[in-house]
């Protein structure tokens, strides 16, 4: 009997263990970031993949963050987009000028061969803060 309890435990403490395991987000990848003209606002987008073999996601995705001041600043927006199509989860420290800020920095749009990502940063009176993003493919759906 007290083997039998002992190996239940002992199943049991290997699935518990397992489930917190695949939890654990292990995003891997790169990408690039571009301060505003008004050196206010940062906006960082990266191509990760989560190298947790326990969580079973293995899909690369991007994650568009904007940031207050610099990229260790606070995170007013964040973005997810997936899937993506991309070489690899670090397809995005390759693109060219990717970012693109107005002058006034009031609007931000990052681009690549497959969507493109708009926040606008200045809104009139009432209005609320405004992400948008055009997917190039209709199988990518934008998470924010």
């Amino acid at each position: 009997m007290k083997r039998i309890l002992l190996v239940c435990l002992l199943v049991l403490l290997g699935l518990n263990a397992y489930l917190l395991l695949k939890e654990i987000d292990g995003a891997m990848g790169g990408g690039t970031h571009k301060k505003s003209p008004d050196e206010k606002f940062t906006l960082m987008a990266n191509s990760l993949k989560n190298t947790n073999p326990f969580s079973g996601e293995d899909e690369t995705y991007a994650e568009i963050t904007l940031h207050e001041g610099f990229i260790s600043g606070e995170v007013l927006k964040r973005i997810k987009v997936s899937p993506i199509h991309s070489e690899n989860e670090m397809s995005y420290r390759y693109l060219k000028e990717p970012i693109q800020w107005n002058e006034g920095s009031s609007k931000v749009t990052f681009t690549t061969p497959d969507y493109e990502v708009t926040i606008n940063l200045k809104t009139e009176p009432g209005e609320v803060v405004n992400a948008s993003a055009a997917a190039g493919k209709p199988e990518n759906h934008l998470h924010d």
